[in-house]
């Protein structure tokens, strides 16, 4: 057989530098971008960045113990307290007096709803009735087990063992989310750290931290305890990293400003006064990246010294170019969120301006690339792990990318309204008798939504909802 020669011009598509780093960036989160930030300079030297405060006077709060003032503006690294203590906001009441701020409405309900969801004797339910009344805003426990114990008999005139306070009370503390039901933070991340059930050496070594070199930690005096420990400085740093992707806050805290809460969010929705939506990038400060002048500075008296150090001089060429492309991918990256952020919310415009699911619109990936022109696996980088922050509260933005379900007149709905309405039948519904997955389904499609059995029992685990022979209460 005659072997022949022939050219075949491929097509191949490849993403530039600048595209492919700009995608990696889109996939970090705003409570991420300064360690990832940091974690460039560390490797390119030529990278610098100046960060600047925003142009508002600075605003201080007095706290309730000792008088101390906590600094509204604190970057999110710093929550340690000086002498590890919780520290509760105090707040001017309608009548001009001081009162402690309870926790949200929506943490409130939130942790009842689980707590009818166990089956425990009515008398372990009032008692977590107490327990979750006395939980903060932050998600923090304000009261003892013995003044429960003595609320108790002060309203009901029997006495309560403190050991039927601190069951329930440990029942409360497996609830969602994490880490509440803490005392102080201390208590708050290691709740956090055991609910992973995690035994990997970075997980180990934080918990140590924290049990055994918590006033150092709070002081931030990590060379001292990496010395104590005598270990590695990159697994010392892991375990820093995990222990400051906790949050000190647990509670939904959507009454607060945004530096009191440990979700950092990626965006800020508000609603004008006449009505309509804006939104703005969450930004703690005014962040510049620039090249480092030394290092073109010094690679200009190089190129003109006679004997040139061309291994330097590349080196110098190397990073400064490698400075540049971050540069540029970095603003990308903040003009793509902006892009794909308000396609969204024109398309959502109606659940941002209520915050009610139902006005949810089924929205895909595909649905906004239409929008954009940007690509689905784009748009997918930049809705995770982002949260946004609304006048209804803080949630994550790939909430609201939703499948859709057929309503009996062909209608599309949102799956993520479905949910909703389900969450509110279940909520409703007699706890001595509540429904089955067979009887949810009926009932939504009275409601006009076609629905199977087997889809709603999907839905309800979604939703973290026990079934029903789970949720039966005595």
């Amino acid at each position: 057989m005659a072997q022949s020669q022939r050219l075949r011009q491929i097509q191949k598509q490849r993403l530039a530098p600048v595209q492919r780093l700009c995608g990696q960036l889109l996939e970090v989160p705003l409570s991420e971008l300064d360690a990832r930030i940091e974690e460039e300079q560390q490797v390119n030297p030529y990278l610098d960045q100046e960060l600047e405060a925003e142009e508002k006077p600075v605003d201080f709060e007095l706290t309730e113990r000792e008088g101390q003032r906590s600094h509204k503006g604190e970057y999110v690294d710093n929550w340690f307290q000086d002498d590890g203590e919780q520290i509760y906001r105090v707040v001017k009441s309608e009548e001009g007096g001081e009162r402690e701020r309870s926790a949200s409405t929506s943490l409130i309900d939130d942790l009842m709803q689980q707590l009818r969801l166990n089956n425990i004797s009515e008398k372990k339910y009032e008692i977590g009735e107490m327990i979750i009344g006395n939980i903060d805003e932050r998600g923090y426990l304000r009261r003892s087990p013995e003044a429960i114990a003595d609320d108790w008999f002060l309203n009901k005139g029997e006495d309560l063992n403190i050991e039927e306070v601190e069951e329930v009370w440990k029942l409360v503390r497996t609830f969602e989310p994490a880490g509440v039901g803490a005392i102080d933070i201390k208590d708050c991340l290691m709740l956090q750290l055991e609910r992973t059930e995690a035994t990997d050496e970075v997980t180990l070594l934080a918990e140590k931290i924290i049990t055994n070199h918590w006033d150092l930690l709070c002081k931030r005096q990590f060379d001292l305890i990496r010395k104590r420990l005598n270990i590695e400085p990159e697994l010392f740093n892991q375990a820093l990293k995990k222990i400051h992707k906790l949050n000190p806050a647990p509670g939904y805290v959507d009454s607060l400003p945004t530096d009191n809460m440990g979700i950092i969010p990626d965006f800020i929705v508000r609603q004008t006064a006449d009505g309509e939506i804006e939104f703005s990038l969450n930004r703690p400060y005014r962040r510049h990246l620039k090249v480092n002048p030394e290092g073109e500075r010094m690679l200009a008296r190089l190129e003109q010294k006679p004997e040139k150090d061309d291994r330097t001089i590349q080196f110098l060429k190397d990073k400064i170019e490698s400075a540049k492309t971050f540069i540029e991918a970095f603003n990308q990256r903040e003009q793509t969120l902006k892009s794909i952020m308000g396609a969204i919310i024109d398309y959502q415009r109606e659940y941002f301006l209520t915050g009610d699911k139902s006005k949810l619109r089924p929205m895909k990936y595909d649905t906004i690339r239409q929008m954009t022109g940007f690509g689905e696996s784009t748009i997918s980088r930049m809705a995770n792990e982002k949260y946004v922050q609304t006048h209804f509260g803080t949630f994550k933005l790939k909430d609201v990318f939703s499948n859709s379900v057929n309503t009996s007149s062909g209608e599309e709905v949102s799956a993520e309204a479905i949910r909703s309405e389900l969450a509110g039948i279940i909520e409703n519904e007699d706890k001595a008798k509540p429904y089955t997955d067979e009887e949810l389904a009926e009932l939504l499609q009275k409601k006009n939504y076609a629905i199977s059995r087997r889809t709603v029992a999907k839905y309800r685990d979604r939703l973290n909802i026990a079934p029903a022979s789970r949720r039966r209460r005595r």
